[in-house]
Protein backbone atom coordinates (compact mmCIF):
# COMPACT_ATOMS: atom_id res chain seq x y z
CA UNK A 1 0.00 0.00 0.00
CA UNK A 2 2.81 2.24 0.86
CA UNK A 3 4.68 2.01 -2.34
CA UNK A 4 1.29 2.83 -4.20
CA UNK A 5 0.76 5.85 -2.47
CA UNK A 6 3.99 6.74 -2.62
CA UNK A 7 2.74 6.65 -6.78
CA UNK A 8 0.13 9.84 -6.03
CA UNK A 9 2.90 12.12 -3.54
CA UNK A 10 4.93 14.53 -4.96
CA UNK A 11 8.34 14.42 -3.51
CA UNK A 12 9.86 16.61 -0.51
CA UNK A 13 12.37 16.79 1.55
CA UNK A 14 15.12 14.74 0.14
CA UNK A 15 13.20 13.13 -2.36
CA UNK A 16 12.59 16.18 -3.95
CA UNK A 17 16.14 17.33 -3.78
CA UNK A 18 17.66 14.33 -5.71
CA UNK A 19 15.06 14.37 -8.03
CA UNK A 20 16.50 18.13 -8.94
CA UNK A 21 19.45 16.91 -8.75
CA UNK A 22 19.75 13.40 -10.56
CA UNK A 23 19.20 14.45 -14.08
CA UNK A 24 20.14 13.37 -17.66
CA UNK A 25 19.53 14.30 -21.53
CA UNK A 26 17.89 12.72 -24.43
CA UNK A 27 20.55 11.60 -26.37
CA UNK A 28 18.33 11.08 -29.83
CA UNK A 29 15.17 11.79 -31.31
CA UNK A 30 12.61 14.75 -31.73
CA UNK A 31 13.05 15.19 -27.86
CA UNK A 32 17.43 15.23 -28.38
CA UNK A 33 18.71 17.52 -25.44
CA UNK A 34 15.58 17.60 -23.17
CA UNK A 35 16.84 17.27 -19.96
CA UNK A 36 14.78 14.94 -17.37
CA UNK A 37 14.55 13.75 -14.15
CA UNK A 38 15.55 10.39 -13.78
CA UNK A 39 13.17 9.87 -10.61
CA UNK A 40 10.57 10.65 -12.91
CA UNK A 41 9.64 6.91 -13.27
CA UNK A 42 8.08 5.60 -16.71
CA UNK A 43 9.80 4.60 -19.58
CA UNK A 44 13.55 6.43 -18.32
CA UNK A 45 15.73 4.65 -20.06
CA UNK A 46 13.56 4.90 -23.68
CA UNK A 47 13.45 8.64 -22.64
CA UNK A 48 16.99 8.84 -22.39
CA UNK A 49 17.70 7.05 -25.85
CA UNK A 50 14.69 8.98 -27.42
CA UNK A 51 12.95 6.24 -27.62
CA UNK A 52 9.95 6.69 -26.04
CA UNK A 53 6.47 5.53 -27.50
CA UNK A 54 7.99 5.68 -30.99
CA UNK A 55 4.99 5.98 -33.04
CA UNK A 56 2.98 7.99 -31.54
CA UNK A 57 6.05 10.18 -31.02
CA UNK A 58 6.32 10.60 -34.78
CA UNK A 59 2.71 11.12 -35.49
CA UNK A 60 2.79 14.03 -33.04
CA UNK A 61 6.02 15.21 -35.41
CA UNK A 62 4.40 14.44 -37.88
CA UNK A 63 0.52 16.39 -37.27
CA UNK A 64 2.01 19.53 -34.86
CA UNK A 65 2.64 22.59 -36.59
CA UNK A 66 4.13 25.92 -35.58
CA UNK A 67 1.73 27.97 -34.04
CA UNK A 68 -0.92 25.20 -33.32
CA UNK A 69 -2.44 24.92 -30.49
CA UNK A 70 -2.65 21.69 -27.97
CA UNK A 71 -4.12 20.41 -25.32
CA UNK A 72 -2.55 17.40 -23.48
CA UNK A 73 -4.94 15.65 -21.46
CA UNK A 74 -3.15 13.23 -19.00
CA UNK A 75 0.42 15.04 -19.24
CA UNK A 76 2.17 12.56 -17.00
CA UNK A 77 5.45 13.88 -16.45
CA UNK A 78 5.77 15.89 -19.83
CA UNK A 79 7.24 13.75 -22.89
CA UNK A 80 4.27 15.03 -24.97
CA UNK A 81 3.67 18.67 -23.87
CA UNK A 82 7.75 19.37 -24.29
CA UNK A 83 7.68 17.99 -27.56
CA UNK A 84 4.65 20.19 -28.83
CA UNK A 85 6.31 23.30 -27.24
CA UNK A 86 8.91 22.10 -29.77
CA UNK A 87 6.67 21.67 -32.60
CA UNK A 88 4.01 24.68 -32.21
CA UNK A 89 7.07 27.09 -31.26
CA UNK A 90 6.99 30.31 -29.70
CA UNK A 91 3.50 31.27 -31.90
CA UNK A 92 1.69 28.34 -30.53
CA UNK A 93 0.79 27.07 -26.80
CA UNK A 94 0.17 24.03 -25.26
CA UNK A 95 -2.00 23.38 -22.38
CA UNK A 96 -0.96 20.30 -20.36
CA UNK A 97 -3.07 18.98 -17.87
CA UNK A 98 -2.65 16.31 -14.75
CA UNK A 99 -4.76 15.12 -12.50
CA UNK A 100 -1.48 12.79 -10.49
CA UNK A 101 -0.13 15.10 -7.47
CA UNK A 102 3.41 13.60 -8.45
CA UNK A 103 3.31 13.29 -12.22
CA UNK A 104 2.05 17.53 -12.00
CA UNK A 105 5.34 17.86 -9.58
CA UNK A 106 7.48 16.41 -12.71
CA UNK A 107 6.14 17.62 -14.91
CA UNK A 108 6.36 21.31 -13.81
CA UNK A 109 9.85 20.47 -13.12
CA UNK A 110 10.57 19.56 -16.60
CA UNK A 111 9.10 22.41 -17.86
CA UNK A 112 11.06 24.61 -15.68
CA UNK A 113 14.60 23.02 -16.45
CA UNK A 114 14.37 22.65 -19.77
CA UNK A 115 14.29 26.07 -22.41
CA UNK A 116 12.00 27.77 -24.56
CA UNK A 117 8.77 26.49 -22.71
CA UNK A 118 6.76 29.26 -22.17
CA UNK A 119 4.58 28.52 -24.58
CA UNK A 120 3.11 25.80 -21.84
CA UNK A 121 0.80 26.14 -19.30
CA UNK A 122 0.34 23.14 -16.93
CA UNK A 123 -2.79 22.48 -14.79
CA UNK A 124 -3.42 20.08 -11.56
CA UNK A 125 -6.84 19.04 -12.70
CA UNK A 126 -8.72 15.78 -13.51
CA UNK A 127 -10.54 16.05 -16.46
CA UNK A 128 -14.03 14.17 -16.65
CA UNK A 129 -17.63 15.08 -17.67
CA UNK A 130 -18.50 17.55 -15.25
CA UNK A 131 -16.63 19.49 -12.56
CA UNK A 132 -16.40 18.50 -9.17
CA UNK A 133 -14.21 15.69 -7.07
CA UNK A 134 -13.46 12.41 -7.56
CA UNK A 135 -11.03 10.21 -6.89
CA UNK A 136 -7.83 9.21 -8.10
CA UNK A 137 -6.48 6.10 -8.05
CA UNK A 138 -2.92 4.81 -7.65
CA UNK A 139 -2.04 2.38 -10.30
CA UNK A 140 0.93 -0.16 -10.78
CA UNK A 141 3.36 2.61 -11.95
CA UNK A 142 3.29 6.29 -12.61
CA UNK A 143 1.54 6.12 -16.01
CA UNK A 144 -1.56 4.01 -14.91
CA UNK A 145 -3.43 6.27 -11.94
CA UNK A 146 -6.70 6.77 -13.20
CA UNK A 147 -9.72 8.74 -11.75
CA UNK A 148 -12.36 5.93 -9.99
CA UNK A 149 -15.80 6.68 -8.83
CA UNK A 150 -16.86 5.99 -4.94
CA UNK A 151 -14.05 5.14 -2.82
CA UNK A 152 -10.46 3.65 -3.25
CA UNK A 153 -8.24 2.70 -0.94
CA UNK A 154 -5.13 3.89 -2.72
CA UNK A 155 -6.55 7.94 -3.72
CA UNK A 156 -6.28 11.52 -3.56
CA UNK A 157 -9.18 13.61 -4.21
CA UNK A 158 -8.88 15.18 -7.13
CA UNK A 159 -10.99 18.73 -8.35
CA UNK A 160 -11.89 18.09 -11.83
CA UNK A 161 -14.19 19.82 -15.26
CA UNK A 162 -15.02 19.68 -18.44
CA UNK A 163 -12.89 20.68 -21.10
CA UNK A 164 -15.80 22.81 -22.49
CA UNK A 165 -15.25 24.82 -19.45
CA UNK A 166 -11.72 24.99 -19.76
CA UNK A 167 -11.22 25.69 -23.21
CA UNK A 168 -14.17 28.70 -22.76
CA UNK A 169 -12.42 30.31 -19.45
CA UNK A 170 -9.04 30.19 -21.99
CA UNK A 171 -10.81 31.22 -24.63
CA UNK A 172 -8.71 28.43 -26.40
CA UNK A 173 -9.10 27.36 -29.87
CA UNK A 174 -7.16 24.56 -29.93
CA UNK A 175 -6.25 22.68 -33.22
CA UNK A 176 -5.26 18.99 -31.36
CA UNK A 177 -5.78 17.17 -28.06
CA UNK A 178 -4.47 14.29 -26.88
CA UNK A 179 -6.10 12.20 -24.57
CA UNK A 180 -4.43 9.20 -22.40
CA UNK A 181 -6.03 8.96 -19.47
CA UNK A 182 -6.36 5.27 -18.08
CA UNK A 183 -9.65 4.17 -18.78
CA UNK A 184 -11.71 7.90 -18.37
CA UNK A 185 -11.75 8.41 -22.21
CA UNK A 186 -15.44 8.48 -22.49
CA UNK A 187 -16.15 10.61 -19.48
CA UNK A 188 -13.05 13.27 -21.06
CA UNK A 189 -14.93 13.19 -24.46
CA UNK A 190 -18.50 13.57 -23.34
CA UNK A 191 -16.94 16.46 -21.47
CA UNK A 192 -15.33 18.28 -24.97
CA UNK A 193 -18.56 17.58 -26.77
CA UNK A 194 -19.07 21.66 -27.77
CA UNK A 195 -15.05 21.75 -28.20
CA UNK A 196 -14.98 18.98 -30.45
CA UNK A 197 -18.28 20.27 -32.56
CA UNK A 198 -16.97 23.76 -32.34
CA UNK A 199 -13.29 23.57 -33.34
CA UNK A 200 -13.35 20.07 -34.47
CA UNK A 201 -9.41 19.31 -33.38
CA UNK A 202 -7.37 16.31 -34.53
CA UNK A 203 -6.88 13.86 -31.52
CA UNK A 204 -4.38 11.59 -30.25
CA UNK A 205 -6.41 9.09 -28.51
CA UNK A 206 -5.39 6.13 -26.50
CA UNK A 207 -7.99 3.70 -25.40
CA UNK A 208 -7.77 1.58 -22.72
CA UNK A 209 -10.52 -1.92 -23.10
CA UNK A 210 -12.30 -2.86 -26.13
CA UNK A 211 -15.38 -1.88 -24.22
CA UNK A 212 -14.16 1.84 -24.16
CA UNK A 213 -12.67 1.89 -27.66
CA UNK A 214 -15.49 0.97 -29.07
CA UNK A 215 -17.40 3.79 -27.06
CA UNK A 216 -15.43 5.90 -27.90
CA UNK A 217 -15.59 5.56 -31.85
CA UNK A 218 -19.28 5.43 -31.41
CA UNK A 219 -19.40 8.80 -29.74
CA UNK A 220 -16.94 10.35 -32.24
CA UNK A 221 -18.33 9.22 -35.64
CA UNK A 222 -21.46 10.80 -34.31
CA UNK A 223 -19.63 13.59 -34.36
CA UNK A 224 -18.19 13.53 -37.98
CA UNK A 225 -14.57 11.74 -37.19
CA UNK A 226 -12.78 8.83 -38.53
CA UNK A 227 -9.81 6.92 -37.51
CA UNK A 228 -6.09 5.72 -38.25
CA UNK A 229 -3.80 3.99 -36.17
CA UNK A 230 -1.09 5.86 -35.17
CA UNK A 231 1.36 2.24 -35.98
CA UNK A 232 -0.37 2.07 -39.55
CA UNK A 233 -1.89 -1.24 -38.84
CA UNK A 234 -5.50 -1.94 -38.86
CA UNK A 235 -7.72 -0.14 -36.76
CA UNK A 236 -9.84 -3.49 -35.43
CA UNK A 237 -6.61 -4.46 -33.68
CA UNK A 238 -4.80 -1.27 -31.73
CA UNK A 239 -5.65 1.10 -29.42
CA UNK A 240 -3.90 4.36 -30.30
CA UNK A 241 -5.43 6.38 -32.49
CA UNK A 242 -5.25 9.71 -34.95
CA UNK A 243 -9.15 10.57 -34.87
CA UNK A 244 -9.78 13.75 -38.17
CA UNK A 245 -12.52 14.95 -38.77
CA UNK A 246 -14.15 14.63 -42.01
CA UNK A 247 -14.53 18.23 -42.86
Amino acid sequence: MKNKRNLLNAPTGLSAFFAKLLTVRTKDGPMKGGRWSLKAGGKIFRVIQGRYEVDQTQAFVKEVKPGDCLLDVGAHVGWYSLLSSRLVGSQGKVLAVEANPRNYWYLNRHIQINADTDNIDAIHLGVADQKGVLQFEAGTGTGTGHLAEGDAEDAVQVATDRLDNLIADRQWEPTHIKIDVEGAEVMVLKGAEQVLKSHKPLLFLSTHGETIKQDCMAFLSELGYQFETMAGKAVTTEKDFICRHLS
